[in-house]
Formats: structure tokens, C-alpha cells, sequence
């Protein structure tokens, strides 16, 4: 499972268990490594919705964000990347529960410009 597919997962997890307005909560860590490299990892949960985003920033320039959020009526979230290099790339995607069918989208965007979009539309029995 990729890092975004447990995130999503989690914050699933989050929701299934009731969190709402009467158990807002915040929390937010960051961390630096031996090498000088950093990471900020921030999330909350209130009325009905989880949230959580994460940054970090290695020794030698490069960077990576990513953020998320779930609902009772989906999930979405976006991740950006820029190597020491200055090549950058940007990915987003999410799920939207309707009354009958789940809509699942995704689109990325490579170092050259080039994009990529799948919308994939599940129909539960």
C-alpha cells in the first residue's frame, strides 16, 4: 500500500469511528534528521471531517508535500515534489461517494507538463 492509500485509509479509519464537532482535535510533529533534512506532519479531525498534510525538505534542496481529507461523502488529496534538480511533479486524486455509485478520480502532472487523468465510476448493488 503507498504512503496516500494508507493515509487515505487511516483517516477513513478516523471517520468510521464517529469523530465529529464535540471531539475536535489538532496535532501537528516535526521532526529533523541526522542529515538536516526536515518533516512537518500537521492533522485535525472536526465536525465529520480528518485532515492531515505532511512536508518535508532533504539536505540537498529537494521537497515533497502531500495533504488529504476525508469525509462521510469522500476523500481527496494532493501531493507535490520537486527533486534537487528543480524536476517537479504534482498528483491528485480522491474519492466522492454518490447514492449509488463511487466516483474515483486521479490526475498527475510529470516534470515535462505531461498530464495524466483517470475518473474510474464504481456502481455498488
Amino acid at each position: 500500500m503507498n504512503p496516500i492509500s494508507t493515509m487515505l485509509f487511516v483517516l477513513a479509519g478516523a471517520l468510521a469511528f464517529g469523530v465529529g464537532s464535540a471531539n475536535a482535535e489538532s496535532w501537528s510533529r516535526t521532526y529533523t534528521g541526522p542529515h538536516g533534512g526536515t518533516r512537518a506532519v500537521a492533522g485535525s479531525c472536526a465536525d465529520g471531517r480528518c485532515s492531515r498534510s505532511i512536508s518535508s525538505a532533504g539536505p540537498h534542496g529537494a521537497t515533497h508535500a502531500r495533504s488529504g481529507s476525508c469525509s462521510r461523502s469522500g476523500c481527496s488529496f494532493d501531493a507535490h515534489a520537486t527533486g534537487a534538480n528543480g524536476a517537479s511533479w504534482s498528483r491528485s486524486g480522491g474519492v466522492v461517494h454518490g447514492p449509488h455509485r463511487d466516483y474515483r478520480y486521479r490526475e498527475t502532472t510529470g516534470p515535462q507538463g505531461h498530464e495524466r487523468r483517470v475518473v474510474r465510476v464504481v456502481h455498488r448493488p
